[in-house]
């Protein structure tokens, strides 16, 4: 079905620069295949992804960056209805993405042809798995020593409602059943990718799988797996302090999953009445030895960002001093208060991005921000140095009154996609060697850690950050002594 034609309308007000806008990147014109016709929903041609993101010339790693735009809904802020925007979704094909304009002095078609891949409504959770995950998939489990592994970061950003958490998650019927559903998203699939694979590798393979969920909200970071107890995100953008619980088959992923899910901070907004209002990231470790008793340790983390919307839409509209304010006092924030806090955040992250890409382009090392930062964008950065493979979708609404919302959503993607990092490959080490060298640095973080009073010392502040080290050390040297013994 072809997208409704723009009508002409009041016009809102165009979303404030100074909130939610990003440093523009001095990028190349990709090329353009403007003046072709723009696909009408639906129509799709045969594409396949490649393996894995491909090197530049430069040595450097591209991000793949993929577009899912979400079916109408039957009612609220993405049903057909309301006041057009002065931007609109004109259409799609399966590799770009066309917005309209009529605002003021301003008027015509913009074609955004940044996306690996544009998933059109009626695609479905298996195509879009098996578009976007397998090579990532396949990189974050290298672990035979024939290739070095990667660790991989998947961000999904959009507006409130939109698709993210249907993308991540899936539909939670499905999640009660531990075989593969129609309905599971791309982070049970991952899981289960994970243990067929190792399970295809036979009796020789030796490797553990933990889950770890951790909940980014007001600047902050909780544990969702015990008790939002906190976090804290390392200069090597490592979270310290988090559960990680070990599971052994999808069936265990899935108990954990509905926890993460109950325990993950929601709130109605005009836009969603179920709105998450955090950002979740999934952390999936593996651990496993190969041929010569080579261990290799990697990460696959799923962010699930918090919907990202005009204030106007929030149902409150709060600046970001007085919402920096109200958080501050403490308390449980106000739906405004909360929408302006994750915009500031998002655009935090996407300064960041730019930063980075300038940086890379020019030939020079990035380097995060350590300290006029918050835990999120700390945690994030890790993929911008180029210590993980990155991945993203975009996902869009298709109806006329959440245009701004789709523009500023694409303008998102594409810095992303013009992200190029030197990707830093994960080294196996001699597993028994490594386990010595752990159990020293368990002594030294236990002696640092008794000679750092709780409270009441200058040295107090590194209580916290120490503690975490201590604990997750020790876990580590238990899991290391574990695969030995296997």
């Amino acid at each position: 079905m072809t997208p409704p034609a723009p009508q002409k309308a009041s016009v809102p007000r165009r979303p404030s620069s100074r909130n939610s806008s990003a440093a523009k990147v001095s990028v190349p014109r990709r090329p353009s295949s403007r003046g072709s016709s723009v696909a009408t929903p639906g129509k799709r041609v045969s594409w396949k992804s490649p393996a894995v993101p491909q090197r530049s010339a430069h040595g450097l790693t591209a991000s793949d960056v993929y577009v899912r735009i979400r079916p109408h809904a039957e009612s609220g802020g993405h049903a057909e209805g309301g006041i057009t925007a002065s931007k609109t979704l004109q259409g799609w094909t399966d590799r770009s993405v066309a917005l309209s304009t009529e605002y003021m002095f301003s008027q015509g078609s913009t074609e955004y042809a940044f996306p690996k891949k544009v998933f059109a409504p009626d695609v479905d959770q298996q195509e879009v798995y098996d578009t976007m995950m397998p090579g990532l998939v396949e990189a974050f489990t290298r672990g035979d020593g024939t290739k070095d592994a990667c660790n991989v970061m998947f961000l999904a950003y959009g507006q409130t409602g939109t698709g993210k958490t249907h993308t991540i998650f899936g539909e939670e019927a499905s999640l009660r059943f531990g075989e593969l559903q129609k309905g599971w998203g791309i982070f049970p699939r991952v899981c289960d990718a994970v243990f067929r694979t190792m399970s295809n590798r036979g009796d020789a393979a030796k490797f553990i799988l933990t889950v770890s969920a951790i909940e980014f909200y007001m600047m902050q970071c909780v544990d969702l797996l015990n008790g939002h107890s906190p976090v804290l995100i390392d200069d090597e953008h490592t979270p310290q302090g988090c559960k990680a619980v070990e599971v052994r088959n999808t069936a265990e992923l899935l108990q954990i999953l509905s926890a993460v899910q109950a325990n993950r901070t929601s709130r109605g907004t005009k836009m969603n009445a179920s709105s998450s209002r955090s950002h979740c990231a999934l952390v999936l470790t593996l651990m496993q030895v190969g041929p010569g008793g080579k261990f290799t340790k990697t990460s696959f983390t799923l962010v699930d960002l918090a919907g990202a919307e005009r204030p106007s839409k929030t149902g409150e509209r709060v600046d970001v001093m007085s919402a920096f304010f109200e958080v501050m006092k403490g308390g449980e924030p106000s739906v405004g208060s909360q929408g302006t806090i994750i915009n500031f955040e998002l655009t935090m992250m996407r300064n960041s991005v730019v930063a980075s890409v300038n940086a890379h382009r020019s030939g020079s090392r990035y380097i995060p921000d350590r300290f006029l930062t918050t835990p999120l964008i700390k945690f994030v950065s890790g993929c911008l140095t180029g210590k993980q493979l990155l991945g993203m979708v975009v996902t869009l609404s298709p109806v006329n009154q959440n245009g701004w919302e789709t523009w500023f959503s694409l303008e998102y993607g594409k810095d992303l996609a013009s992200l190029q990092v030197p990707l830093q490959a994960v080294k196996g080490q001699e597993i028994k060697k490594l386990a010595k060298s752990a159990v020293q640095a368990l002594q030294k973080a236990e002696e640092d850690l008794s000679k750092t009073p709780e409270s009441g010392a200058p040295s107090s502040k590194y209580y916290p950050l120490r503690k975490a080290l201590a604990t997750s050390t020790a876990e580590f040297v238990r899991h290391l002594e574990k695969l030995i013994s296997l």
